[in-house]
């Protein structure tokens, strides 16, 4: 059951508006100091490894997230209701599997096996927008969620993934370990978050039917990326 994506040129009015509104947030992810600065390989190793430290509870809860979202769709065997179930069950999988290559990733960049093992509390924007998440997933509706989920932290890390994973054997000259254990988790992301985001905007545009609906779905989205951000910039700030 895969989904067809539409032509971006046949979106909606709201959802072209909506997107137009949130380049300027994935924006500031992309071309932020952490991100920006790994993409050409000169992002300090403790800093890259303060990063990977901060996001892992995040990347750690993804399947939750997911699954919040699942048992929120509707009973009724629709369409839609159907193709979300399909969706989301196959993509649970998929992310069950990145913490071990994210695991590796850090790693492979110098992070102590026994900081990952018993990482230290987080920082209070990561707690911030892992409660945001939660309460987004579990409470919101199936294309709120999705939006703040799916599309504002997959949409900005594909596009950093597959500039990153040009440039990543710079790291060797920091020490890194670059191997394919250690580059599987950017190199999967690079491939999979190209098409992902489009696939989770198919769902959200079929979801959010009534203007109110598409309101909650640009406001999650936007709330969503503003905290990638912050964290992003938070980690970079404190070394």
């Amino acid at each position: 059951m895969k989904i067809k994506l539409t032509d971006p040129r046949e979106y909606p009015d709201w959802l072209i508006n909506t997107l137009g509104e949130l380049k300027l947030l994935e924006e500031a992810i992309v071309n932020g100091k952490s991100f920006s600065e790994m993409a050409e390989g000169i992002l300090s190793l403790d800093r890259l490894q303060l990063l990977l430290i901060n996001f892992l509870p995040i990347v750690a809860s993804f399947p939750g997230y997911m699954s919040l979202i699942l048992k929120n769709i509707p009973a009724e065997e629709v369409e839609k209701n159907n193709l979300a179930r399909f969706w989301l069950k196959e993509n649970i999988e998929i992310e069950q599997n990145h913490l071990d290559w994210y695991r590796d990733w850090a790693i492979g960049f110098g992070v102590p096996k026994s900081m990952i093992d018993k990482p230290k509390p987080p920082l209070p924007e990561v707690n911030e927008m892992h409660h945001f998440l939660l309460g987004i997933c579990g409470n919101g509706s199936v294309a709120e969620a999705l939006a703040g989920l799916n599309y504002a932290f997959e949409g900005p890390t594909g596009t950093w993934t597959r500039k990153v994973y040009r440039n990543i054997n710079k790291y060797k000259k920091q020490g890194a370990v670059l191997n394919k254990k250690s580059k599987a988790w950017l190199a999967f992301h690079a491939r999979y978050d190209e098409f992902h985001p489009l696939e989770a905007l198919e769902l959200i545009r079929v979801f959010a039917e009534t203007k109110n609906e598409q309101e909650k779905v640009k406001s999650a989205a936007k709330i969503g990326m503003t905290y990638y951000a912050k964290v992003a910039d938070t980690c970079y700030a404190l070394v």
